[in-house]
């Protein structure tokens, strides 16, 4: 068989470029993540802004209710009741940012995790291939 030389190299061949492809398998999954990471934050970012403008929307709209009912919005239970709005929405201003950080970082560490397994993984797949035809060659070689 004329191959039977190579067939060594041609199996160390095929271990580098499965390693490879691991290792770059990982990479373009970190990569991934990476960018629904700065997507998640961009759209808590939008989500904050929007719920802003609704707050001071509805702020607008209590003080013109107050005003309109000849109240004086910035005096006693209007004054409270707009306090308490504004607390409200800020709460839920807070909430949405939170979150949008969190998942944010939790794909950016699922990011780096899938990175290391694409490594480990690649170095994993070194190791059987060259333990395996080395141990084939070299068996071969002292029979």
């Amino acid at each position: 068989m004329f191959l039977a030389p190579a067939l060594p190299f041609l199996a160390v061949a095929g271990t580098a470029i499965s390693a490879f492809g691991q290792f770059q398998a990982g990479q373009a999954q970190g990569r991934a993540l990476d960018i629904s990471a700065q997507r998640t934050e961009r759209t808590a970012q939008e989500k904050e802004f929007n719920e802003r403008v609704r707050l001071r929307r509805l702020l607008s709209s209590q003080r013109a209710r107050f005003g309109k009912g000849g109240v004086d919005p910035l005096s006693g239970s209007p004054l409270m009741l707009m306090a308490e709005t504004e607390i409200l929405g800020e709460r839920e201003i807070g909430f949405i940012r939170t979150t949008g950080q969190e998942t944010a970082e939790q794909e950016r560490a699922s990011g780096g995790r899938a990175r290391t397994a694409g490594t480990i993984g690649a170095g994993t797949t070194l190791l059987t291939g060259l333990g395996s035809t080395g141990f084939r060659y070299f068996r071969k070689k002292n029979t």
